[in-house]
């Protein structure tokens, strides 16, 4: 079971902050947009759930609603061989808004190389991205070969204090316990989001030296007091930071051992 000890990042860390003499490896560079969804006449490339606008603005445009498209699943895709993601990767694009009715859309815009969340006034609105092994693949990611020391992302858009983005990144093994490391952080204001290796709370038995699956998830509060008013914002490509001294050096492999158990 999870550990329930809540690992709050160093909230925004401005790019100049990250090692000087890092290595990085992208997880996903935003440049693979999402297949075409299904239920909109426009077959816009998007994960919607709740009303959707399908057109530039409504009227003249037309809402569309997951109820328009019964058997259809409108809120979460998964693809594989992604333009920017790893070989042997599969990614899943998910949103939910806290009711069914909640208006909270995502998309990937190849171009600016970011995903972008739009939500209306919902209960609770909330973004996720996951990585895992395409099917027949034997994908891991090798953090400790790498020297990871944190993993960023940049933030843009409409956050604020009394606006916040909160988020929380999950590494996980494939084994029977299903070990995993966990940080959770809140970002005030756009900027680099960044999880320090070193800040993440881990399971028993969790290797960093396997990570199956990745998963960062972003949601506007928790709990929720009120509902949460419109508003856009953005993700940059996913990455993970190595240290470039460490990683060269064959004797730091006991030390990063020793750090990452």
């Amino acid at each position: 079971m999870r550990p329930t000890r809540l690992v709050v990042l160093l909230a925004l860390l401005v790019a100049p902050t990250l090692p000087a003499a890092a290595a990085t490896t992208v997880l996903d560079a935003m440049t693979g947009a999402l297949p075409a969804n299904g239920c909109l006449p426009s077959a816009q490339p998007v994960v919607f759930l709740g009303p959707f606008c399908d057109a530039p603005s409504c009227p003249p445009g037309s809402v569309v609603s997951p109820s328009d498209c019964p058997g259809l699943v409108t809120a979460w895709v998964e693809q594989t061989g992604i333009a920017g993601v790893p070989a042997g990767v599969s990614r899943r694009v998910a949103v939910d808004g806290g009711t069914v009715d909640a208006g909270v859309s995502a998309r990937i815009d190849p171009v600016s190389a970011v995903t972008v969340f739009d939500e209306g006034p919902v209960v609770r609105g909330l973004m996720s991205l996951e990585y895992f092994p395409a099917p027949g693949s034997a994908w891991r990611l090798d953090l400790a070969a790498l020297g990871a020391v944190s993993v960023h992302a940049e933030l843009a858009g409409e956050i604020s204090a009394t606006a916040p983005v909160h988020a929380r990144l999950v590494l996980t093994n494939y084994d029977d316990a299903g070990s995993d490391a966990t940080c959770e952080g809140m970002a005030t204001a756009p900027g680099t989001l960044v999880f320090p290796i070193s800040s993440f709370t881990v399971s028993p038995g969790f290797d960093f030296s396997s990570v199956a699956q990745v998963e960062l998830v972003l949601f506007d509060c928790d709990p929720c007091g009120a509902p949460v008013q419109p508003r856009q914002y953005t993700l940059g490509p996913l990455v993970f930071d190595s240290d470039v001294a460490t990683t060269a050096r064959a004797s730091s492999w006991g030390r990063l051992k020793a750090t990452y158990r």
